[in-house]
């Protein structure tokens, strides 16, 4: 789970090392990392979000969330009473798959093009 969510933001931090420029680091932080990380289940749960169904859907747009809810899920106990719902394994797998190759496809093409200028 560690090496899928490193391999995650690995391609995820890529794109954006190449879609923004040196210039606009600071605007990136405000308009991108700071919603990414507090929109991407890192300080709740996801399944502890199902009465907010519109918002639990967006979170699924978030990479951060795979990752987090795959830690979460290993981390912590679950199927026992009381304990905290999070995203099924199969799903965060496939998430972090999913953002691996898209991301990584990406950040490949935007690498060459900057380095061929």
């Amino acid at each position: 789970m560690m090496i899928l969510s490193a391999l995650s933001g690995a391609s995820f931090g890529l794109t954006l090392g190449t879609a923004v420029k040196p210039e606009q680091i600071g605007v990136m932080n405000a308009t991108i990392l700071l919603p990414l990380i507090f929109l991407g289940s890192a300080f709740f749960s996801w399944g502890g979000l199902a009465s907010i169904r519109w918002f639990q859907i967006v979170t699924l747009f978030n990479p951060l969330t795979y990752a987090a809810e795959g830690m979460r899920g290993i981390m912590i106990p679950t199927g026992l009473p009381g304990s905290v719902p999070v995203l099924d394994f199969q799903w965060v797998i496939l998430g972090l798959l999913v953002t691996i190759a898209l991301f990584l496809v990406l950040g490949v093409r935007g690498f060459v093009s900057r380095a061929v200028r």
